[in-house]
């Protein structure tokens, strides 16, 4: 009867830790969400808010996507200075420019979450046109998640 108490005793222990490490992933997928909707597809595209993006990205992010036969690495800073190159009128290095108007969506899927890391697929849509998939990474800090990677995959690329 003892043995028998103290096997129901463990099971209840992992029953309830299984429970609070599924809330504390459930947690964790949302705050990732928000930070992606807040930082990523708010702060660089819908809201053009930069202050949003250095929020959320972590000051050593990159972006890595291949343009025009090169493979690019483009920091933080660079993009946050193209954006606001493009918010003002002006053609970013290349000649790029950005219809503003255009407002992008964004499907997004949490692949894996495991302790301080993480990594989210986010399939960016302008209109109804799927422009590329964007891979990032997220990493836990004291404070939060943040963005510390991108890799894109633009249509056609695959």
């Amino acid at each position: 009867m003892k043995t028998l108490n103290v096997i129901i005793l463990m099971l209840m222990v992992v029953a309830a830790f299984s429970n609070c490490v599924a809330q504390s992933i459930e947690s964790d997928e949302a705050a990732i969400t928000k930070v992606i909707e807040k930082a990523y597809i708010g702060g660089a595209f819908n809201d053009k808010d930069t202050k949003a993006m250095e929020m959320g990205f972590h000051k050593s992010f990159t972006i890595q996507a291949e343009h025009e036969d090169e493979f690019e690495v483009t920091t933080l800073n660079k993009w946050i200075d193209e954006l606001n190159s493009w918010k003002s009128g002006e053609a970013s290095e290349g000649g790029r420019t950005k219809d503003w108007n255009i407002a992008a969506k964004a499907k997004v899927n949490i692949v894996a979450v495991y302790g301080d890391a993480a990594v989210a697929r986010v399939d960016v849509t302008f209109s109804t046109e799927h422009i590329f998939t964007a891979f990032l990474t997220l990493h836990k800090f004291d404070d939060g998640w943040m963005i510390v990677n991108l890799l894109a995959a633009h249509d056609g690329d695959e």
